[in-house]
């Protein structure tokens, strides 16, 4: 065999190790997020994140991982929600009212 032929079949073989060792990550140690399955697989095999990232895109794209999207988004009170980033909206409005509000309320004798 050729020395490029060997190093061809030693690449698809370390892309076969790497894969696996992905996927049984996932489900021995259960990461919450990619970031943090890219660190597992990076204390493993030494390799930099880009490679290790671009390896579970493709393992998504090939269907053999699934991610789902963090759904913490629920709130147990409505106070939690009015201070939330998502009710940025609702304090847009209410300062644009009270903005409003005391532009009428000013007097007409205070504009010179």
């Amino acid at each position: 065999m050729t020395r490029q032929m060997i190093s061809s079949k030693k690449r698809i073989e370390d892309q076969s190790r790497l894969d696996s060792d992905i996927i049984s990550a996932v489900k021995m140690e259960k990461p919450e997020t990619v970031r943090q399955l890219v660190k597992l697989i990076k204390e493993r095999h030494r390799l930099p994140e880009e490679e290790i990232a671009q390896r579970i895109l493709d393992l998504q794209n090939r269907g053999k991982l699934k991610f789902t999207e963090d759904q913490s988004t629920t709130y147990a009170t409505i106070t939690g929600y009015v201070f939330s980033n998502q009710a940025y909206w609702y304090w847009m409005v209410v300062g644009l009212s009270l903005a409003t509000v005391a532009s009428i309320a000013i007097p007409e004798d205070l504009f010179p």
